[in-house]
């Protein structure tokens, strides 16, 4: 899991931060937190298919609903791995486990 985390790191500031911010606080009413977010921990499966080919229509996060749009942003398998362990570990989160390419790949649109 290290090893992916300096690369999650680079995609979470180039594609990510624009709307959840460096600091994964996300933007009140438009755009989730992903920083102390009950929906990465609850929903996995859901998270990986958000990351992995974008997200559209109503969802809650810590009991605020966020309706918008998140494009898919095309990354590889690899990259998806990378970008939700450094997310998964980041600020205050601490997911039980991380991410493996085998679970990536299982999630399809």
């Amino acid at each position: 899991m290290s090893e992916s985390f300096p690369e999650g790191a680079d995609i979470y500031n180039n594609f990510c931060a624009t709307c959840h911010l460096a600091s994964g606080e996300g933007i009140p009413n438009a755009f989730p937190p992903i920083n102390k977010s009950n929906w990465l921990k609850e929903k996995r499966a859901a998270t990986i298919k958000a990351v992995k080919y974008g997200l559209n229509g109503n969802i809650e996060v810590n009991g605020v609903e966020y309706n918008s749009l998140m494009p898919s942003m095309e990354l590889t398998d690899e990259e998806v791995k990378n970008v939700l362990n450094y997310i998964f570990y980041a600020w205050d989160n601490n997911v039980e486990k991380p991410a493996t390419l085998a679970e990536v790949r299982e999630v399809k649109e």
